[in-house]
């Protein structure tokens, strides 16, 4: 009996798939990150909530940080527009022009006031990400069904 090859096909698409979330997991985190107040345990539901909060700059592995635009409005200074990673040297918060980042806030220096902060974060960096791969899907599968009206 022959075996159909779109059978074959599922099969291959179906190790590979195993094999990728093996290898690739996005469960590794990083040890001294993930390290619970000094005991040694891995605190998970910190290392959770710290992948699931908003922030202004995007880690995607431990050598790949994508900065992300900032964008703040305050009475004293007015429209400004700079990267997140003028916030950090060597993965420590810094000052930048008056502003600071304190837990995914911005406060000015001075007054310690905090500003309006228009800025794209990663959640709403993933939320343009989202909608564009959605429009891609229904574009090509309207233009699929109008080139091929009728047919299944």
């Amino acid at each position: 009996m022959k075996s159909h090859p779109t059978n074959q096909k599922s099969i291959f698409l179906a190790i590979l798939t195993v094999l990728l979330l093996c290898f690739f997991s996005p469960a590794k985190a990083d040890q001294e990150e993930s390290h619970a107040e000094g005991n040694g345990e891995l605190n998970v539901s910190e290392v959770i909530i710290e992948h699931v909060l908003d922030n202004h700059v995007w880690h995607l592995t431990d050598g790949l940080v994508i900065p992300l635009p900032v964008i703040v409005y305050s009475e004293e200074k007015g429209l400004d527009f700079f990267s997140s990673g003028n916030f950090f040297e060597h993965h420590q918060p810094v000052e930048y022009n008056g502003y600071k980042l304190e837990h995914s806030h911005i406060y000015l220096v001075d007054s310690g006031k905090p500003v309006t902060d228009l800025s794209i974060t990663k959640n709403v960096l993933m939320l343009f990400i989202n909608a564009t791969l959605l429009m891609v899907v229904f574009l090509s599968v309207a233009k699929a069904y109008k080139k091929n009206r009728g047919g299944a």
